[in-house]
């Protein structure tokens, strides 16, 4: 085959119009027969864009294996490619390529001898290193040595660029490779801890370990990133200049996922580190101390609880959660299960001192402070079982015994479950032991005073006892008005003489005031008139003697004065004396209520004149609004079903009427007290009608039976919501207890009585929160 055909058919595989018919020729007829200078114009010639050049070259070299030039021009192909590459991007294609001109260069210099450079193929195949033959030697003539030089100069950038590349890259890639790792540790934390309060207070070593990674890997990617751009700067590479800003984590779980294009020139960086220092910052200074407290309230509270076990005298007033503390621990866990343990415990205080309440309250004398002592002990017993249960219910969710898990180890020994089951059978025997009690007192209660309790005042005895039937024989022996008698037959009046009797006291009201004292108010009756007077013992004897000091002169006649309501709290007496006289004044006036304070050291307070003329069932201090509370049953208005209006007063201080209000009851008023927010009445009702305006009846109203009546009203004396009992049993309330959000009625089955054997009487328990939903009960 002429060589002006092989030519031909050269061309025709760098077309592809002809790559078919350059099939039908087989490759050994095609190279074997080809001499290299007939290929090396086409190499010339399509050396920058036609890549089929390298297999033909590489073809050329397989049936040719002596040919010395080919091998370099191959690896200057190679040579030409390498810097076509992104850096970043294709590292991996510029090695390969890098390492291949390496290769076929390298090839060329062990058989590259002067022969090879000398005449017509120096002229043909070398001419390329004229240039630098010329700048050497000063001459244009293609040198062996030179030549060698040349190739082994190339040989050496490719694979200094080859290195630099490699460095360029392991700098840029452990620099996003550290920041990644960081990113994702950073997420994952993010995504095990829903909130930043959760973080904190979840917080243990292994967390403080997975921080520490995010830091470390941040700083790393800081150091090598650096590294990168010190480097670039004598190894400028083609598109990349980059910097980075960096971006504050401000916002937990929004801030510091995002991505950065670590190519793009301008990126955007997390910082990762200064976070870790704020948040490990954050935990030292807040978190710390809060796990200090939370374990040494506890342990203040256990200190509470032994030292109330074992007292004798009990405190004045209850025990309250300490706010501040619990503000502290719900800033970072609104539902922490230590709040309900301490709420648990503070309870358990109080029902313990409520015990030593009821437990030194032996005497007859102070049945009302220790019924009240033993509803208290009572309500907190229920309040207790209530946040045990709470406690209970959260001990399951160990996301809680996370959040506390050292505290929990610590001072319960991870045996919280068997701490609360204990608790739990200590209070059953308390409320069972309770209600026992109850029943006790009250059926004790009834039993009669002796006629041997007496004070001595002015060489006259005080009863400490309630004489009810004396009081009615007193009423006989002196009935109001009868001092003139008009006979309607006579055309003059007969005055009726009235015999001098010696003075009686008859007391109407005792109830004790502390441990060692109690209070005693009634009436002094002699022929001049009734007289109030109130008194304090102190263990057996006579404390002090007051008659009240009111304002008298605006009515006229003789006056009967004698104590209407009576209320205890904080050692304050309160008493509502209900004046009534024999003649009308310039007003038609004969009845007066006056309100009177005294201190637990005899000394009158303040009083004023009630503006009601009703004689008053109840009487109560609203001390928010420094103001009275008053309930008066007015007389002889009934309905056919025995319901009469019971006036609802609020006057303030000074007599100054804030409102009124009525209520249509046939029953007995219990209290009228202040509870929270709002105000509670409560009541045996026969007949009521009640927040629906709607006429209720017990249910055995018919035969005189009794239910249990609370009503809730706001500070202007509208109702908001009742709640009434319909047993068919009608019951009798004994006491009423009210703290913080709960209402604690007892009572007995049957009707009121004062000598009447309660022993086998069922006891009522009712417990109700402030919205007056029953949380527990033995009654409907």
């Amino acid at each position: 085959m002429s060589a002006k055909k092989y030519i031909f058919l050269l061309f025709g595989l760098f077309s592809i119009q002809s790559i078919s018919n350059a099939q039908i020729i087989s490759e050994e007829e095609l190279y074997l027969p080809l001499k290299y200078k007939d290929l090396f114009p086409l190499i010339e010639a399509n050396e920058d864009e036609n890549p089929k050049v390298l297999r033909h070259m590489k073809k050329f070299l397989q049936y040719h294996p002596l040919e010395v030039n080919v091998r370099y021009q191959i690896g200057k192909y190679y040579e030409r490619q390498i810097k076509g590459f992104d850096v970043l991007k294709e590292d991996d294609a510029v090695f390969a390529t890098v390492d291949s001109t390496v290769k076929y260069m390298e090839m060329t210099l062990p058989v590259l001898n002067e022969k090879e450079v000398k005449g017509k193929k120096a002229k043909t195949f070398y001419l390329e290193f004229l240039k630098s033959s010329f700048a050497q030697v000063g001459q244009e003539k293609v040198d062996h040595f030179l030549v060698k030089k040349e190739i082994e100069s190339r040989v050496a950038a490719a694979k200094l660029y080859k290195a630099n590349v490699d460095t360029v890259n392991m700098y840029f890639n452990k620099a996003v490779i550290h920041y990644t790792e960081g990113q994702e540790e950073f997420i994952s934390i993010c995504e095990k801890y829903g909130t930043l309060k959760d973080l904190y207070m979840m917080a243990d070593a292994d967390l403080f370990e997975r921080l520490a990674k995010v830091k470390a890997n941040y700083n790393a990617f800081v150091a090598y990133f650096d590294k990168y751009k010190a480097f670039i700067k004598d190894f400028p590479i083609e598109g990349y200049n980059q910097t980075y800003t960096l971006a504050p984590i401000e916002n937990y779980r929004l801030h510091g996922f995002a991505k950065s294009d670590f190519l793009a020139n301008e990126i955007t960086v997390w910082d990762y580190s200064t976070w870790h220092d704020d948040v490990v910052a954050y935990h030292t200074e807040h978190i710390v101390p809060l796990r200090a407290l939370i374990t040494s309230y506890d342990k203040e509270l256990d200190l509470g609880i032994k030292e109330r076990a074992t007292a004798t005298v009990p405190n004045e007033e209850d025990l309250r959660v300490n706010r501040k503390n619990i503000l502290k621990i719900k800033k970072f866990d609104l539902s922490a299960l230590p709040v309900d343990l301490y709420r648990y415990k503070v309870s358990k205080i109080n029902m313990l001192n409520q015990k030593i309440q009821g437990d030194s309250a032996t005497s007859a004398l102070s049945y009302q402070r220790e019924l009240r002592s033993l509803a208290e002990q009572w309500t907190y017993t229920m309040i207790s079982e209530d946040f045990l249960g709470k406690v209970k219910a959260k001990s399951k969710d160990p996301v809680q015994l996370l959040k506390h898990r050292d505290f929990f180890d610590e001072l319960y020994l991870g045996k919280l479950n068997s701490f609360l089951g204990a608790e739990k059978k200590q209070l059953s025997r308390e409320s069972l032991k309770t209600q026992n009690d109850i029943i006790d007192l009250i059926s004790e209660s009834n039993k009669p005073f002796t006629d041997s309790l007496y004070v001595i005042y002015d060489e006259v005895k005080i009863p400490l006892f309630i004489d009810e039937d004396g009081q009615k024989d007193d009423d006989l022996l002196f009935d109001i008005g009868s001092e003139l008698e008009e006979d309607e037959f006579a055309t003059e009046k007969k005055e009726v003489k009235v015999e001098k009797r010696e003075t009686r006291y008859f007391t109407q009201f005792l109830e004790r005031s502390t441990d060692s004292t109690f209070v005693v108010a009634g009436y002094k009756s002699d022929h001049t008139g009734r007289k109030p007077f109130i008194l304090q013992v102190k263990g057996e004897e006579l404390d002090w003697y007051k008659e009240p000091q009111i304002a008298e002169d605006s009515l006229k006649g003789t006056l009967h004065t004698k104590v209407a309501a009576f209320n205890i709290k904080r050692r304050n007496t309160t008493l509502v004396l209900h004046t009534e006289a024999t003649e009308e004044n310039e007003k038609g006036e004969t009845v007066m209520n006056t309100l009177v304070r005294f201190n637990d050291r005899g000394m009158q307070g303040h009083n004023f004149i009630v503006p009601s003329q009703l004689e008053p069932e109840t009487v109560s201090p609203f001390a928010e609004k420094r103001a009275y509370l008053f309930t008066f049953k007015s007389e002889g208005i009934s309905t056919p079903d025995n319901l009469q209006p019971t006036q609802l007063l609020c006057a303030k201080s000074d007599g100054e009427e804030l409102w009124a209000d009525s209520l249509m009851l046939a029953g007995e008023i219990q209290s009228f007290e202040p509870f929270g927010d709002h105000l509670l009445l409560v009541s045996n009702y026969q007949s009521i009608v009640d927040a629906k305006k709607q006429k209720v009846n017990a249910v055995d109203a018919s035969s005189g039976g009794t239910n249990i009546y609370i009503g809730v009203y706001d500070h202007l004396g509208n109702i908001i919501r009742d709640y009434k009992t319909k047993s068919k049993t009608q019951y009798a309330v004994e006491a009423v207890s009210n703290h913080d959000d709960r209402i604690n009625i007892i009572g007995m089955e049957g009707k009121k009585s004062d000598d009447k054997d309660l022993k086998d009487q069922k006891l009522v328990l009712l417990t109700l929160n402030d919205e007056l939903r029953l949380i527990q009960g033995n009654v409907e």
